[in-house]
């Protein structure tokens, strides 16, 4: 049993028997508290937790909060319930949030020790974004509150990264993702009327509708894929260049230049969703704070599974992946696979995948072959002997990632430029063969094809250099 899984479940005993005493909310939220710091250690130096923080007045009547911490405002109650106390509590929530300078920033906690309501200000109305009931009955419950509750609080530091742990942070039900949107929807604004912009979008809409064979996108599904596809490039930036984006790297990250400059040639160039201003404040602070906290977080030199498909398969509409047939493979699958098919056993295997999603198969061939081969030779290999092909932009962008993540221990040792070799085609889409009759053809009634005479080109790409 882990020591958080021992901690919730004395907790929720404890709170239990307050429960059946009837004891002040005070009472709840001391034992809650205490709860938290013990879970979680570094909350015992936090300076910014304030308990009955006085909100005044700035827009709306102001009051107490029960407990202040960063970004969060907690309201405890005995009980959530009935409906109309629910309802007290919420408009008490809503006036902590509105009297905050910057109130889309906030998230607002109603809860009873257990049962944890988040809560945040979305177009100017009071919404209710995510839940949870602490559970220590399993191991995997108490995982996922641990999660759930770090990714709120972002205390935990350098943990082995899943994509169900980044899932839980940067999912569309994290605070991190609530962020991102109201920073897109923001700058979206802004930019929505311009020719770029328009030009970008409608790209984006053309693709899509040939994937889909109708018209899906909207600027709400634009905005989410907008959001993974910059999630992505600062993970790649954040694991290659083992730093966190400062205000001088976006540009350079967004471009695509960062990438090209370590020899990576079809990595990170400007998409549809580089339709932002580079030196756009908001831009800056939102990229750098996603590199911080992913840095600070996760230790990225232990990367062991393809962590972005649970992003992809939360932040795509499902009713569109499910049109398209989109349903991604599990890890030990593609591992199940792969190995049945005598691929640890072949001299010098390869691997074509037509539709490969979000990369697994190849990211789990490259997890394989590192058995075999490492560092320069594992490389050189994955480049030559793997491929990808996919219908959907957004999908390559992402395998593209999980294949340079895959390939990370070992680039280092590499001093080429690197063509990533998946690719966007649709792998059902047979080329046009034109059939001539033979009167048609030139005598003696065969094709005839003359090629121009080979003359020797020389490309000039740079070397690539990790640290």
């Amino acid at each position: 049993m882990s020591s958080f899984e021992a901690t919730l479940k004395e907790y929720l005993e404890r709170r239990k028997e307050l429960g059946e005493r009837g004891v002040s909310e005070d009472s709840l939220r001391d034992a809650f508290l205490e709860f938290l710091r013990r879970a979680f250690p570094k909350l015992t130096r936090a300076e910014s937790l304030e308990l009955e923080k006085h909100i005044p007045r700035l827009r709306v009547r102001g009051g107490f909060a029960d407990i202040l911490y960063e970004d969060l405002i907690f309201e405890f109650k005995r009980r959530l319930e009935p409906k109309s106390l629910i309802k007290d509590a919420e408009r008490q929530l809503e006036r902590y949030l509105r009297n905050q300078p910057a109130p889309e920033r906030f998230f607002g906690m109603l809860t009873d020790g257990v049962k944890i309501w988040v809560y945040a200000l979305r177009d100017g109305n009071l919404e209710r974004i995510d839940q949870i009931t602490l559970d220590g009955s399993s191991p995997e419950k108490a995982r996922f509150c641990k999660i759930w509750l770090d990714s709120y609080l972002f205390h935990e530091r350098l943990v082995t990264p899943t994509a169900q742990d980044i899932v839980r942070r940067f999912g569309e039900h994290s605070p991190t993702f609530h962020q991102g949107m109201r920073v897109l929807k923001s700058l979206w604004a802004e930019v929505r009327s311009s020719p770029a912009a328009q030009t970008k979008f409608a790209e984006w809409q053309n693709l899509l509708s040939l994937v889909y064979g109708s018209k899906v996108g909207e600027e709400n599904l634009f905005l989410r894929h907008t959001y993974l596809a910059l999630f992505a490039r600062v993970l790649a930036f954040v694991v290659l260049l083992q730093k966190t984006p400062q205000e001088t790297d976006i540009e350079p990250l967004l471009s695509g230049k960062a990438f090209q400059q370590k020899g990576l040639k079809n990595f990170g160039q400007a998409d549809f969703f580089t339709w932002m201003d580079a030196q756009n404040p908001l831009v800056v602070d939102f990229l750098h704070s996603l590199g911080l906290r992913l840095t600070t977080t996760y230790d990225l030199s232990h990367i062991t599974e393809d962590l972005l498909k649970g992003l992809y398969q939360e932040l795509v509409d499902p009713e569109t992946r499910h049109d398209l047939g989109e349903f991604y493979t599990p890890d030990w699958l593609a591992e199940l696979t792969l190995r049945r098919a005598g691929f640890l056993e072949a001299e010098n295997p390869s691997l074509l995948d037509p539709a490969c999603g979000s990369g697994t198969f190849l990211f789990t061939a490259i997890r394989l072959q590192s058995q075999k081969l490492q560092g320069a030779a594992l490389v050189e290999w994955a480049s030559s002997h793997l491929a990808g092909l996919e219908v959907h932009p957004l999908a390559v962008l992402i395998a593209q990632t999980n294949f340079l993540l895959a390939l990370r221990p070992h680039l280092k040792h590499y001093k080429k430029s690197l063509p990533l070799p998946i690719y966007m085609a649709d792998a059902l889409s047979l080329p046009h063969k034109k059939t001539l009759s033979p009167s048609s053809y030139p005598s003696p009634l065969k094709p005839s094809l003359k090629l121009p005479p080979k003359t020797p080109t020389t490309i000039s790409t740079p070397l690539l250099r990790f640290p």
